[in-house]
């Protein structure tokens, strides 16, 4: 009868289809006395962590004990040190959330790298009322040794286009939000453009429409000079009338309109192990998703930078995507049309 009330509750006070822009979301600072060197290389990660319940993972209601929780985030922490990276973009983290103990899983990393920047937007904040899941509050965030001075960010909702209306209706109150964050920050006296995402599970369509809307918001707003673009783009997610399911590379053809979005909408895009002419079966070389064995984690990069190295890191079982990390340089001679 609660979860009755909770859909009815849920149909009349939230709005259709669209989404929230904040173009000022603010920021967290702490005062570590952390050492940043000026190395030419700058290492930045994207890492789905799957709020750190491990690789394995059956439902959103999973959980561990909390201090297997700790000892996974303590993992994630050795991972970020062991390949001196300087930006996390992080999706699927918790941060009150009773699925994980109510332990604030960003907080907890920041403290333990003693780094002084976070921006962070919930993407899943409500109450829902079955067991193991309750209070959920997921966000996406970027971790910085370097000064982060704007934070802003857009989510969109979107909702699953069922055969059956009942069922989307039944759906519709859990779904979460599909986010892209914006970070500015501040490195070797350049400021970088990094965009966070983790776009939507629900269809292609979804995706290359949050795409769209990254490239005209870079555009728009000037944010194409020393541009990142990382995260979680579930290359390969679809739900329909039988949920979700995956298609092989080869039948996903669609997919390759939202990485060539990228590429055409910013001449000089470059990616961490792809380009322009990159087949599916090559994008599905370097696997980050690994139940399904296929590559749903990427990083781009503006003509501004070079890639010196570039990984999937594979030794870490803290969720059920691999980090993606690549050390770029800066080119010093930039162009001028941007």
């Amino acid at each position: 009868m609660g979860a009755l009330f909770y859909w009815i509750y849920w149909h009349v006070t939230h709005p259709d289809q669209g989404f929230e822009y904040v173009s000022d979301a603010g920021w967290s600072t702490r005062s570590f006395e952390l050492e940043t060197d000026r190395k030419s290389a700058l290492r930045v990660m994207t890492y789905n962590m799957g709020w750190a319940v491990g690789p394995v993972q059956k439902a959103v209601r999973d959980q561990i004990e909390l201090g297997a929780y700790q000892e996974n985030l303590d993992e994630i922490v050795r991972v970020i040190k062991d390949n001196d990276v300087d930006i996390v973009l992080l999706q699927e983290a918790d941060v009150d959330a009773s699925r994980s103990h109510r332990l604030d899983q960003v907080a907890y990393l920041q403290e333990k790298l003693e780094w002084s920047y976070v921006a962070q937007v919930a993407d899943w904040k409500r109450w829902i009322p079955f067991e193991g899941v309750r209070n959920m509050h997921r966000c996406l965030a970027v971790l910085s040794k370097y000064p982060i001075v704007k934070h802003a960010y857009k989510r969109f909702t979107f909702y699953p286009n069922l055969k059956s209306k009942f069922l989307t209706f039944m759906y519709n109150p859990f779904i979460w939000k599909s986010s892209t964050q914006h970070v500015q920050i501040v490195h070797n006296d350049a400021t970088l453009n990094v965009f966070n995402v983790h776009l939507s599970v629900l269809s292609e369509a979804n995706r290359l429409h949050q795409m769209n809307d990254l490239v005209a918001w870079a555009k728009r707003d000037g944010l194409m000079k020393n541009l990142i673009v990382g995260g979680d783009f579930n290359f390969q997610g679809q739900v329909n009338a039988r949920g979700f399911e995956l298609k092989t590379p080869l039948e996903d053809k669609l997919s390759l309109g939202l990485l060539q979005e990228l590429w055409q909408a910013i001449p000089g895009m470059q990616e961490a192990f792809i380009s322009s002419t990159s087949t599916l079966q090559d994008i599905h070389e370097h696997v980050t998703f690994i139940a399904e064995k296929h590559r749903y984690d990427f990083l781009f990069f503006s003509e501004h930078f070079q890639k010196v190295h570039a990984q999937v890191i594979q030794g870490i079982s803290v969720s059920d995507h691999f980090p993606v990390c690549v050390a770029l340089h800066r080119l010093p001679s930039e162009p001028s049309k941007y």
